[in-house]
């Protein structure tokens, strides 16, 4: 279980009503909820689609999956279904309810006084609802409603133990005549490494195209898979790294920091507690090296290095723009590690001016 569903159980022994999960992992947040709710007894565990209507989902292997409901494909069956569970003063019934992609719905003024009905006033039995979705749109009525939580993508842990299980498959694969060749330790090391900010399932996916196009675990694989989620954000440019540090004059105070830093990033400097820098301002008229700086910082390291385009990032629609650059930042640290270059900052920061009385 990931740490961040330690919350969702809190919330959930806390009786709270809304909880909105920000995921793309809908297999794995179910998966987290059956866990915790096998140690909260007494909870039933529902999954709810536009699609697919309504179903009951099995806590343990032991139970058999029950087919969908598809006459409660509507919201509002939904919320009636819940309504009912709640009010029920004969039997206790209560249970989860996993609404998927619910943010797609939530907009229509049925929808909001419904919900709104079901949970600002006290009920017998307690049936929360979870959201399920990648994007966060919760309307203004049901801000108060709904407590978010961020599903984080694996840890470092969790994807060594990905990256150990793929490795004794591949193994007992070899044994089995399977022409692969499975990563050593040091190599292993560096795939936790370099998958860190990608899903369960872009891992399981990048490992599984690798394991066909290289017969091995590769590392081009992974960088291969990063830029597909640099191509597929919209907001970044994924920059090759033409230049290096011979090709720039001057600037020795900056060449000296960026050779500390390196030092700083080392795994000796990590285990003795230094403060890892978390970035730098370049100021200066043009041809001054300050982008060519970025670039040859990522030749040096041998890391990505990605551009914030400001026209992609700047929308007439109010809080698009926002929501651009959050994602830009998101995408950046699912490629860490990387150099993250926004350039011409000041085109988007500059141009205000503040008066005081």
């Amino acid at each position: 279980m990931r740490d961040c569903m330690k919350q969702v159980r809190n919330l959930l022994k806390a009786k709270i009503q809304c909880i909105w999960i920000d995921t793309y992992e809908e297999a794995e947040v179910i998966k987290d909820l059956k866990e915790i709710l096998n140690e909260i007894t007494g909870l039933n565990l529902y999954a709810w689609s536009h699609t697919e209507g309504l179903k009951r989902l099995p806590l343990t292997d032991l139970e058999q999956p029950e087919p969908a409901n598809t006459k409660i494909m509507h919201p509002r069956a939904l919320f009636d279904v819940i309504r009912e569970a709640q009010e029920d003063t004969a039997v206790k019934r209560e249970g989860v309810y996993v609404l998927r992609d619910f943010h797609l719905l939530n907009d229509t003024h049925e929808v909001k006084r419904s919900l709104r009905d079901l949970k600002e006033y006290p009920s017998k039995n307690y049936n929360p609802i979870v959201v399920v979705s990648p994007i966060i749109n919760i309307p203004v009525e049901h801000e108060k409603l709904f407590t978010i939580v961020s599903y984080d993508v694996p840890s470092k842990a969790e994807i060594e133990k990905i990256v150990n299980i793929m490795t004794r498959n591949i193994n007992a694969a070899i044994k089995k005549g399977r022409d692969f060749k499975a990563p050593t330790e040091a190599e292993q090391r560096q795939l936790v490494n370099a998958c860190i900010g990608l899903t369960f399932n872009e891992i399981s996916d990048v490992f599984a195209k690798s394991l066909v196009q290289y017969k091995c675990l590769s590392l081009d694989a992974v960088m291969e898979e990063k830029i597909q989620l640099v191509k597929k954000a919209g907001v970044l440019d994924y920059v090759i790294p033409r230049f290096t540090f011979d090709d720039i004059g001057g600037n020795h105070a900056f060449k000296a920091w960026v050779e500390e830093v390196e030092d700083a990033y080392s795994e000796e400097a990590v285990e003795f507690g230094c403060e890892k820098p978390k970035g730098y301002l370049a100021l200066g008229v043009p041809g001054t090296s300050k982008s060519v700086g970025a670039e040859a910082i990522a030749k040096k390291w041998g890391i990505p290095l990605l551009k914030l385009n400001m026209s992609k990032i700047m929308n007439k629609l109010v809080g698009e723009s926002e929501r651009k650059i959050e994602q830009a930042f998101r995408v950046a640290k699912a490629c860490a590690p990387c150099v993250f270059l926004w350039d011409e900052v000041e085109k988007m920061l500059g141009g205000k001016k503040s008066f005081s009385a």
